[in-house]
């Protein structure tokens, strides 16, 4: 099932230094297994699989529907007057701010 696995790199990293994943996901409307939906069939292996993780020493930081809020959050700042510092040379610091007003999207990049 696995068509891309980096076998090398991945025996190179070392045992004890920490793992840091990002998964973004699509889910199929219907599961592989015909029991329910991608996302049903994701849940389950997720019951499983965090139970492993975290007896490993692992811990899980964040797991929800990114989508949805990122969507929110760019969706509610549409339309608003912002403040960049000035048209010509605005500030950085409030241009970028202006620019990336997900909260949740510049966390999952900055964790990149």
């Amino acid at each position: 099932m696995i068509e891309h696995l980096n076998d090398e790199a991945l025996r190179k990293l070392p045992d004890d230094a920490p793992v840091v994943m990002l998964n973004l996901m699509r889910f199929r409307e219907k599961s592989l297994d015909g029991n329910g939906s991608g996302w049903d069939a994701y849940l389950r292996y997720s019951r499983l699989t965090i139970t492993l993780i975290k007896a490993q020493g692992g811990t899980i930081i964040w797991a929800g529907d990114a989508e949805a809020k990122i969507n929110a959050e760019l969706i509610a700042a549409q339309g608003k007057k912002v403040d960049t510092g000035g048209y010509y040379l605005p500030d950085p610091a409030k241009a970028s701010a202006a620019m990336r007003p997900s909260a949740t999207l510049n966390a999952a990049i900055a964790a990149l």
